[in-house]
């Protein structure tokens, strides 16, 4: 069985039988809000992909995933969208 870790603003971890509960209301809320549910492994894969086109550092990311390695993390990259008319040379600085 594979074990989530949720971490929570307080830093606690919920254990498999409260993430079982947690997802249990997150049906619950959609459902009442008639939206189409989806699992938990598509909410975390959410998180990553929005964590990192907002600029967090990847080995950040890794480690609110617990990702042992960061390639695993990398994944999440080839859904982003390219930006690159955001993206800056360091040299077009030099020009004042």
């Amino acid at each position: 069985m594979t074990v989530y870790h949720i971490i929570m603003e307080n830093k606690q971890k919920f254990r498999p039988d409260t993430h079982l509960r947690l997802m249990d209301q997150v049906r619950q809320v959609m459902r009442y809000h008639h939206y189409a549910y989806r699992t938990g492994k598509t909410y975390r894969h959410c998180f990553a992909t929005h964590m990192l086109e907002n600029g967090v550092n990847i080995r950040v990311v890794q480690e609110l995933m617990a990702h042992a390695d960061v390639k695993t993390t990398e994944i999440y990259t080839h859904v982003m969208e390219k930006k690159f008319s955001t993206v800056f040379s360091p040299l077009d600085a030099l020009n004042g």
